[in-house]
């Protein structure tokens, strides 16, 4: 990245610290890969993803992304209601090397569903040090959203602030650590939150664990708790270089329908375009689903 390039981008994440979307609303806009694991990620999340899971994430691969996405969600809000909610999003990150040793990201989104509009603007700004055998890496992410409630009074433009850290052992142990919402203009509507990852990458295989907590907020019932805890697990396998699928499974305490599963593809073309597809279905109550597809094309700059 030229030096100017970094310079104006950074100054454009650091005045967009504002950000919007509760960590359900979140969950919906991720891309099909972290679908296909469950929503896990906190601690390696790659380009737009990211900027939803934890910003720090986006230094610990080195690429260039350019990447579209589109997912369909029926999911049940707090007042019962089924809803039928599509996300389209176009995202693009830089996280190869440079001198400042900076990593960046702008994912936008746009919400449509059953009485419900929104636009969304998602960024992410880290930066890394990085020894032979471990890395370090700090992160700030800024959301700003605009809509939901189609109806006015309810239309309301929303932001808030994450920070993050991520570390790497000798390119196999990944750890990550985010605070959600620390800073946001409504906390009723945007709940801080806390969220953890661990991963083990091995030759084929990866292994991601992770964890959210959510406070001042409600469950679906729309009663009044402290806050709501998911527990995320994953595993992706490389089957051949050109094809990785994924699978895994989440629970979230304090929800009616608590238990869902997951699965996801993903086919490389060239080394350089990538098709991700990504199912999650929520076992508990069976309506319920989120599917999801990415198409990436990205300039890697050498793994974990």
């Amino acid at each position: 990245m030229k030096l100017t390039t970094i310079a104006v981008l950074a100054a454009l994440c650091l005045l967009s610290l504002p950000a919007a979307a509760q960590l359900v609303e979140h969950e919906r806009m991720l891309s099909a890969r972290s679908r296909g694991l469950a929503g896990t990620g906190r601690s390696f999340a790659s380009a737009g993803a990211a900027t939803l899971l934890n910003p720090a994430a986006l230094a610990t691969s080195r690429m260039y992304v350019l990447g579209a996405n589109y997912s369909f969600a029926r999911v049940k809000e707090n007042d019962g209601q089924e809803k039928d909610v599509h996300v389209l999003g176009v995202e693009w990150t830089d996280s190869t090397p440079n001198v400042l040793n900076l990593s960046m990201g702008v994912l936008y989104d746009y919400l449509l569903g059953d009485g419900l509009e929104g636009h969304n603007v998602h960024l992410a700004l880290a930066y890394s040090f990085q020894a032979p055998d471990f890395g370090v890496h700090l992160g700030a992410g800024g959301h700003y959203g605009s809509g939901w409630p189609i109806e006015p009074p309810d239309k309301k433009d929303l932001w808030s602030a994450d920070f993050g850290l991520a570390f790497n052992f000798r390119s196999q142990l990944m750890l990550g650590i985010v605070g959600y919402n620390l800073l946001s203009s409504l906390e009723e509507t945007t709940p801080r939150g806390i969220g953890g990852g661990l991963s083990w990458w091995t030759g084929q295989l990866v292994l991601a664990f992770d964890t959210s907590a959510s406070f001042d907020t409600v469950n679906q019932a729309g009663e009044s708790v402290d806050a709501l805890v998911t527990y995320m697990g994953g595993v992706q396998y490389m089957l051949v270089p050109e094809v990785v699928v994924r699978a895994g499974g989440r629970y979230e305490q304090g929800q009616d329908a608590p238990l869902s599963l997951a699965g996801g593809l993903s086919v490389l073309a060239g080394s350089v375009v990538s098709i991700d597809v990504g199912y999650q279905h929520n076992i508990s109550d069976p309506k319920n689903f989120m599917v999801g597809v990415t198409l990436d094309i990205f300039n890697p700059f050498g793994n974990r």
